[in-house]
């Protein structure tokens, strides 16, 4: 597996936010969609990014453990990030691994 891109902690029942960055290498403008392994622990706004042809657009990351009893048994998770063309095929994956405290 890749290397962790993206480290955060949380508390269960409160939220935690964070931005990355992605950057379209083509020469023309795409559409990517986020997707994640876990979406009952991490949101995306926006869910879809436009980006112009070599231009980079910035994604908030939001994360809320709603349920105490995930972090009853595991100190962390990790979650990928996938980033998806127009067609959903995969351009890249990003591993987060997510802290509880």
């Amino acid at each position: 597996m890749g290397a962790i891109t993206c480290a955060t902690t949380t508390q269960a029942g409160l939220p935690c936010y964070k931005k990355i960055s992605y950057t379209n290498q083509y020469s023309t403008p795409r559409s990517f969609y986020l997707r994640s392994t876990h979406p009952w622990l991490l949101a995306f706004q926006p869910e879809r990014l436009d980006i112009a042809e070599n231009a980079t657009a910035r994604v908030g990351l939001s994360f809320e453990v709603a349920d105490r009893q995930v972090t009853k048994f595991a100190n962390y998770m990790e979650v990928l990030v996938f980033i998806n063309d127009e067609e959903d095929k995969n351009e890249e994956c990003f591993r987060i691994r997510v802290h509880f405290s």
